[in-house]
């Protein structure tokens, strides 16, 4: 079900004025078909986004379908529908998913996630909203669903410079940990190939730091240091394993690095408040400001051993925590310096196992 978003995209031969709602069919659930007569004329003509979501209603049967939350309707065939009154969710939510998975029933808008053990029809269901809110990992107004016994979140990257909406299409696989709380994961079959592990040069290093086969040393116990890898190319796959000594207090790595930390795209850890962001260097000084372009909270476990992956692509730089979280930017300052960073303030850690793979053309 989709509607045509004429306040986004307006066309003057479109017959139906308005936010009417459309069916589009799928034999796999990849390949659709639309179809262009409107399903529901709902005469929606204000200013804000209204997105259309449908829900198996589990308490009486059939299906609802939900223009976020501003009228609801019931259907037993998903072809005649009637109006019904409104859901529990709040009263105006765009960019919704609606599911079930194992005990618990989550909603979602725009990426924030809620949850419930009662179905979104119970008048009487309570939602609490999720303390970690993983799937806001930098991916704008995602849909989640079921697919292949795998739960699927689609949506797209940040906007690039002089676009006026929406980047790339963004997939990513949601995982359910024990306590009923979400994470996020690379889709594995969706990984950009690559090309075999670079031998690359060691730099110059600031302050306490060693390499020695694909390991980097980095210890700065009342400091800041940084070892450096040169000759790394653009596009990138990045891998390794990070094994911080207890009490680091911020540590991680910086991508399109140039001069002595002059200028790069620092990934950072601060494992004490769970707190990780992308944001730039420049001019020597530290990425000082949290979030400047990307962050997350909530990032247990960087405190002991986990694996990190990293993708630079064009100007986009995407990272995977122990399979676990997920975390996107875009490199709005075009840096294209050709230097890997790893750098450590006011600890010790080690980055074993490093590869560096370059992307191969699709």
């Amino acid at each position: 079900f989709y509607i045509k978003h004429d306040r986004r995209a307006w066309f003057k031969d479109n017959p139906i004025l308005g936010d009417s709602v459309f069916v589009a069919t799928s034999d796999d659930c990849i390949h659709f078909k639309k179809h262009s007569e409107p399903l529901l004329v709902p005469n929606y003509f204000a200013i804000g986004d209204v997105n259309p979501d449908i829900y198996p209603n589990k308490t009486d049967g059939g299906f609802i379908l939900s223009l976020s939350n501003w009228k609801v309707w019931k259907s037993n065939d998903l072809k005649n529908w009637q109006q019904r009154e409104n859901l529990t969710t709040p009263k105006w939510w765009i960019c919704t998913s609606y599911f079930k998975w194992n005990d618990w029933y989550y909603f979602s808008s725009c990426a924030w996630v809620w949850r419930s053990q009662k179905p979104i029809e119970d008048p009487s269901t309570k939602w609490t909203r999720l303390a970690n809110q993983a799937l806001h990992d930098g991916i704008r107004v995602p849909q989640i669903a079921p697919f292949k016994g795998r739960h699927i979140m689609v949506g797209f990257t940040p906007e690039p410079t002089g676009g006026s909406y929406a980047g790339e299409l963004l997939v990513r696989e949601v995982i359910q940990h024990p306590d009923g709380t979400l994470g996020t994961n690379w889709v594995e079959e969706m990984i950009p190939k690559t090309g075999q592990p670079l031998k690359l040069p060691v730099g110059a290093s600031l302050g306490d730091a060693a390499a020695e086969g694909g390991t980097m040393r980095v210890s700065a116990p009342e400091g800041f240091a940084v070892g450096t890898l040169n000759d790394v190319p653009q596009n990138v796959r990045i891998t390794m394993k990070v094994k911080p000594k207890a009490g680091t207090k911020h540590f991680g790595l910086c991508v399109r690095g140039q001069g002595d930390y002059k200028t790069g795209c620092e990934l950072r850890f601060e494992p004490a408040r769970g707190h990780v962001h992308f944001a730039p260097v420049t001019d020597g000084q530290k990425a000082k400001k949290p979030g400047n372009w990307m962050a997350i909270g909530g990032v247990t476990g960087i405190d002991k051993p986990f694996t990190l992956d990293l993708i630079v692509k064009d100007d986009l730089v995407d990272a995977r925590i122990d399979n676990r979280r997920t975390i996107i930017a875009r490199n709005y300052t075009r840096l294209s310096g050709d230097r890997l960073f790893f750098f450590v303030d006011h600890g010790e850690v080690t980055f074993e196992d490093i590869q560096v793979r370059p992307l191969l053309e699709e």
